[in-house]
């Protein structure tokens, strides 16, 4: 699974991922630290992964 993981998910997040065969990128490897949520999930998107869920999130995609 290809997966991007914001701030809320530490390097420590990556790693296990990572060991567990997932590719994974994190915001701070794009250089996307500090940038909003929408910022995030647009390069989610644009790198044809799925970034997990946090409350921020679901709340900005529901309303």
């Amino acid at each position: 699974m290809r997966l991007e993981l914001d701030e809320n998910l530490g390097l420590r997040h990556a790693e296990m991922l990572r060991q567990a065969c997932h590719e994974v990128d994190t915001v701070h490897d794009e250089s996307l630290s500090g940038v909003g949520d929408d910022a995030v999930l647009a390069a989610a998107r644009a790198a044809d992964r799925v970034q997990p869920m946090s409350r921020d999130l679901y709340g900005m995609l529901v309303a």
